[in-house]
Protein backbone atom coordinates (compact mmCIF):
# COMPACT_ATOMS: atom_id res chain seq x y z
CA UNK A 1 0.00 0.00 0.00
CA UNK A 2 1.19 3.49 -0.79
CA UNK A 3 1.18 6.17 1.88
CA UNK A 4 0.34 8.72 -0.81
CA UNK A 5 -3.40 8.15 -1.11
CA UNK A 6 -4.31 7.47 2.50
CA UNK A 7 -7.87 8.70 2.06
CA UNK A 8 -8.44 6.64 -1.08
CA UNK A 9 -6.89 3.58 0.52
CA UNK A 10 -9.14 3.92 3.58
CA UNK A 11 -12.19 4.28 1.35
CA UNK A 12 -11.17 1.27 -0.70
CA UNK A 13 -10.37 -0.80 2.38
CA UNK A 14 -13.36 0.45 4.34
CA UNK A 15 -14.19 -3.24 4.70
CA UNK A 16 -11.00 -3.71 6.71
CA UNK A 17 -10.87 -1.23 9.62
CA UNK A 18 -7.52 -2.57 10.80
CA UNK A 19 -5.94 -2.10 7.39
CA UNK A 20 -7.49 1.36 7.12
CA UNK A 21 -6.04 2.38 10.47
CA UNK A 22 -2.60 1.01 9.63
CA UNK A 23 -2.74 2.78 6.26
CA UNK A 24 -3.74 6.04 7.93
CA UNK A 25 -0.83 5.68 10.32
Amino acid sequence: MLLGSTTEEVLRHADCPIMAVRTAV
